[in-house]
């Protein structure tokens, strides 16, 4: 564990499913980044010390369709490069689409992401590197970030021992107390330890009681921060033992329809207490932007609506209510 921090806070930021999608990429092909995504978005991304997306798709010219799934994603190989423009640095892949055309394709996504000189996290060639967290060093405070994900279409998505896959947490199998264990002992290794993780039940803005037990108990094994997405809505938050509790992100660059989402950052200070904020947004037809005004305040509202112990200021900072 560090020592010598320098007592500026480090800030993370996380933002929900992302698709490079054809028309994505044509806008990007004739304006760049800011062709679907608005400037403030943009800064708030670069300017933090660790942004965390999750690649809800995979990224490769090579596989074959899972005709087993409803909704498959693809994008091609030369597309990855987007997420470094975005400034990823770690990159969640555990998720119900990471295997979507295959293992030759998802190993193409692994070898893309590090060409590109990011991490990725929730998945591996087996399960050894799939339960290993990234391990990022940020001004002398560690932090490390695991991928988990409670739902994958069959059993062949799992990562095993020679087999690549996912890291999959259903809390009623052996792999949850395992990838409890990894954190505890990544707390010991560590200052600061984040779960992005994929659950809850899509198109639905509620909580279910299997997301708080695997949250709950990934907190309780010393997960700092939890960071969910998967249900597609936006869904609320909380304080337990004092960490937060994000449930569900929202789509941000996944879809044609109309999305409400955001950019959650979270400031890190040498005790590990944190500032949390949202930076609302809208997503539609793989665009997004930030919102302001009677917008913005909509926005903090519904999602305080929808959460357990938690207020969210004008200007979207978020605190425990006691």
């Amino acid at each position: 564990m560090s020592k010598s921090f320098s007592g500026k806070s480090v800030t993370l930021a996380f933002t929900g499913d992302i698709f490079f999608s054809d028309k994505l990429y044509d806008y990007y092909e004739n304006d760049g980044i800011s062709g679907f995504l608005s400037g403030r978005i943009q800064n708030t991304l670069r300017d933090a010390d660790l942004y965390i997306p999750n690649h809800e798709f995979v990224c490769s010219d090579r596989g074959t369709k899972a005709d087993y799934q409803t909704f498959t994603f693809r994008a091609p190989a030369n597309r990855e490069k987007l997420f470094r423009e975005l400034g990823a640095d770690v990159i969640t892949l555990a998720n119900n689409h990471a295997l979507d055309y295959g293992t030759d394709a998802l190993l193409d996504t692994f070898s893309l992401i590090h060409a590109l000189g990011m991490e990725y996290v929730g998945a591996g060639n087996d399960l050894e590197e799939a339960l290993t967290p990234a391990v990022k060093r940020v001004r002398g405070k560690s932090f490390a970030i695991f991928g988990t994900t409670r739902f994958v279409p069959n059993g062949d998505w799992y990562a095993a021992a020679g087999h690549p896959g996912v890291l999959t947490s259903y809390e009623s199998t052996d792999y949850f107390p395992m990838i409890c264990d990894a954190i505890e002992k990544a707390k010991h290794e560590n200052d600061f330890v984040i779960v992005y993780a994929h659950m809850g039940i899509e198109k639905q803005t509620s909580v279910e009681e299997f997301q708080k037990i695997i949250a709950h108990g990934y907190v309780d094994a010393g997960a700092d921060l939890v960071v969910a997405c998967h249900p597609h809505r936006l869904q609320g938050m909380e304080f337990y033992r004092g960490r937060l509790i994000a449930y569900s992100l929202g789509n941000f660059l996944f879809c044609n329809y109309h999305s409400d989402t955001m950019v959650l950052t979270v400031s890190v200070r040498e005790d590990n207490s944190v500032d949390a904020r949202i930076l609302p947004c809208s997503s539609e037809l793989y665009k997004a932007k930030d919102l302001t005004g009677d917008d913005a305040e909509r926005l903090y509202r519904f999602i305080e609506d929808i959460s357990f112990n938690i207020t969210i200021d004008e200007n979207g900072i978020i605190t425990e209510k006691k």
